[in-house]
């Protein structure tokens, strides 16, 4: 495997993970808001 597609398939799940957590916190606040 090249060290591109290795930085790549380690990166992408830590893009996705705070992708997440942003949206969660969109939603808590959201929620938060609306209470």
């Amino acid at each position: 495997m090249t060290t591109i597609g290795f930085s790549t398939m380690v990166s992408y799940p830590t893009k996705v993970h705070i992708i997440n957590t942003v949206f969660e916190l969109k939603i808590y606040r959201a929620v938060l808001f609306i209470l």
